[in-house]
């Protein structure tokens, strides 16, 4: 079963698909690897189940995973799910090395967006202490973590591919 959600975003559409089905995922791994024959793309995943196509996916060394705390993430998917992934890019810690002026402390993903791509996120609460846990999210959670993902891969776009 997939959902596709169309999200509205800082004068986008935002396209994102939610899925249990390991097939749906082979077919976007299949498109995107197609989309993209050999260049280098930045991507964004959240998943618990990690079919085959995933694996051979993440381990990809064109693909680069940006995220702030990434290497978080990247534990987790090794020591969980035994996956390497090659290319990793701390946002935040990229944003501190070019922007050492306007990027200081510890900004969240809120902030950098804002400073950097100016990109105004809505952070509420009420959603950020949701079970993210849950087999399914509702309609606000899967905004939320599109907008998320949309401002990362921005970010991590001017940091690595426009500067």
């Amino acid at each position: 079963m997939a959902h596709t959600h169309l999200v509205f975003y800082s004068g986008k559409i935002i396209e994102t698909t939610v899925t249990y089905r390991a097939s749906l995922v082979d077919d976007w791994v299949r498109h995107i690897r197609s989309m993209y024959e050999g260049q280098n793309i930045l991507v964004g995943l959240d998943l618990d189940y990690i079919p085959e196509s995933i694996a051979s996916f993440v381990s990809n060394p064109n693909i680069t995973f940006v995220g702030v705390e990434v290497e978080e993430t990247i534990t987790k998917l090794r020591n969980e799910y035994g996956l390497c992934c090659i290319n990793t890019a701390d946002i935040r810690a990229l944003a501190k090395r070019r922007f050492p002026l306007s990027v200081r402390g510890k900004p969240g993903l809120k902030a950098i967006a804002n400073q950097l791509v100016e990109l105004h996120m809505r952070k509420p609460k009420h959603i950020c202490k949701r079970n993210w846990e849950s087999r399914v999210l509702d309609k606000e959670q899967i905004e939320h973590a599109c907008v998320d993902a949309y401002a990362i891969y921005r970010i991590g776009h001017k940091l690595l591919k426009e500067m």
